[in-house]
């Protein structure tokens, strides 16, 4: 019997041995400053703590020195203003890394090579109303009023008129490009007409020539959901704009009409903008107003951060609105002169946005 006890003490003692060792053992996500850490569970052994002030992005900094532990880049990155060169009404940006693009009144097209900082005249060749923009690298296409689409592959130095067929019949009113092949282009008369050839060819999927209706904007959450808003209509395309179904809605929804942007963050969020205010549903079928008190606008996101760019619910002052939680609250930014109304805006990266809208002005931070 004592020879029994004496074993059994022995692996109870190693039992307890192997539960302290591992209990004890020190880890960088255990909730403790230890092992020569710098703070809870970063720096030394473990990742380096933010450093708000490094001029870097470390740590769980969002952007450069804010963000995570450190301060809301919203706060450390106040809008101001930029010149822009003109002084006409900007109507739409997008920005592919770096480099961004912007349209406005009578075929105009500014760009950057810098995420906004400076800007120059491009040379569109037209003096046709312009509604739709997107860029990738250094193409860009425009498209707009008696059916135009052009395409620029030196970043907006010069411009290839695409041909399109019913092309005077349509206002363009968006485009969006799935990459340097694949593309597609919504209006007027509910067209839409994508290509896979990098604009050289054009195939429309949809058109009725008798309607009044149109398609507004575009977006896309993943490759098998791009969306399309119009009239009191959504579309849906899981094969890039090939087929489209249409998307049945409520009967109790605000009037999906004069809309101006759209952009899903996934199937089960999204947000549509214009004369009914800032809209928002969670399966494309029901919408509900976010009593925002807005009209008209841009809308634009970042990982979890939003931005709105607009005019208050008067059409009269302008309003920027920026979300910190994909969309569920807003705070409105306090800007130098409300009396500019604003059409759009972009978020580049967590430190880098742009807001644009009349007498050529444009924000950025």
């Amino acid at each position: 019997m004592r020879k029994v006890g004496s074993i059994a003490q022995l692996v109870m003692l190693i039992a307890l041995t192997g539960f302290l060792s591992t209990s004890c053992k020190k880890t960088c996500d255990d909730g403790k400053k230890n092992q020569e850490e710098e703070e809870v569970d970063c720096g030394g052994p473990c990742k380096p703590c933010s450093d708000c002030n490094d001029g870097i992005q470390s740590g769980t900094e969002t952007g450069i020195d804010c963000g995570g532990d450190c301060t809301p880049c919203s706060l450390v990155y106040p809008f101001n203003k930029v010149a822009s060169g003109t002084s006409v009404s900007l109507k739409k940006v997008e920005c592919a890394g770096v480099n961004c693009a912007a349209i406005g009144e009578g075929g105009l097209l500014i760009v950057s090579t810098d995420k906004g900082v400076t800007w120059s005249p491009a040379n569109t060749g037209t003096t046709d109303e312009l509604f739709g923009i997107d860029i990738s690298g250094n193409t860009i296409f425009i498209c707009g009023e008696k059916g135009l689409i052009k395409k620029s592959t030196d970043l907006g130095q010069t411009f290839i008129d695409m041909t399109i067929s019913n092309r005077d019949k349509v206002q363009w009113n968006d485009v969006l490009l799935f990459n340097d092949q694949m593309g597609i282009v919504g209006g007027s008369k509910l067209a839409l007409s994508y290509t896979d050839d990098g604009g050289t060819t054009w195939n429309s999927v949809k058109y009725s020539f008798d309607s009044q209706r149109s398609y507004y904007a575009f977006s896309i959450p993943s490759d098998n959901a791009l969306y399309v808003v119009g009239d009191n209509s959504i579309q849906l395309s899981s094969d890039f704009g090939k087929s489209w179904t249409q998307i049945s809605l409520s009967d109790d929804n605000p009037e999906l009409k004069n809309l101006i942007d759209v952009h899903y963050l996934s199937s089960s969020r999204a947000f549509i903008t214009g004369e009914p205010s800032v809209l928002f549903s969670r399966n494309s079928i029901e919408w509900y107003d976010k009593a925002l008190y807005t009209a008209f606008g841009g809308i634009s996101f970042g990982s979890s951060s939003g931005l709105y760019a607009g005019r208050d619910v008067a059409n009269e002052r302008g309003k920027i609105l920026e979300t910190l939680d994909s969309g569920i609250t807003w705070k409105q930014i306090p800007v130098v002169d409300e009396g500019v109304r604003f059409n759009d805006c972009f978020i580049i990266d967590e430190s880098n946005s742009i807001v644009i809208g009349e007498k050529g002005t444009i924000l950025r931070r």
